[in-house]
């Protein structure tokens, strides 16, 4: 099934994706990049996505996702694009748990949390509709599937 296709064919999909878990699906491929010109992989690819952070997914030639964060950290993250979508799905916003300065000990873990609790309270609500929202967009992956598996 070709996940990519169908994202950039059905907008509201999309967009549902973009703004629940922060992936934007690229018009067209592109060459992968840093600021200062092209990522070098031990495999070719192209860009298929971009995350807010300037942040590139690439689909390697062998089927495989890579990740080229913003900040320099870089590598595989899923063996195909299934994989990709059911991680991003499940786990949005997925960088945001690999913070390693929040969790260095249990003091900075609660320095943090304390901080950041009025934040939180904030975004349940926000959190409520994201949750809505991913449902909405598993219900209508779904149906697209059926659909496909139809034809």
């Amino acid at each position: 099934m070709d996940y990519i296709k169908i994202l950039r064919e059905d907008n509201d999909l999309s967009d549902l994706l973009c703004d629940v878990c922060d992936i934007e699906i690229l018009p067209e491929f592109k060459i992968p990049q840093d600021e200062d010109g092209h990522i070098t992989y031990n495999i070719s690819g192209k860009t298929f996505a971009m995350a807010g952070s300037g942040s590139e997914y690439i689909l390697l030639e062998d089927g495989s996702i890579g990740y080229w964060g913003s900040e320099g950290e870089c590598g595989r993250i899923a063996d195909n694009l299934k994989e990709f979508f059911e991680f991003m799905v499940n786990c949005p916003y997925w960088l945001d748990y690999l913070d390693e300065e929040k969790y260095c000990d249990r003091e900075c873990l609660e320095d943090y949390v304390k901080k950041n609790i009025s934040i939180n309270k904030s975004l349940v609500h926000l959190q409520k509709k994201s949750l809505r929202n991913m449902k909405k967009m598993h219900r209508k992956s779904r149906l697209i599937c059926v659909r496909r598996n139809k034809n």
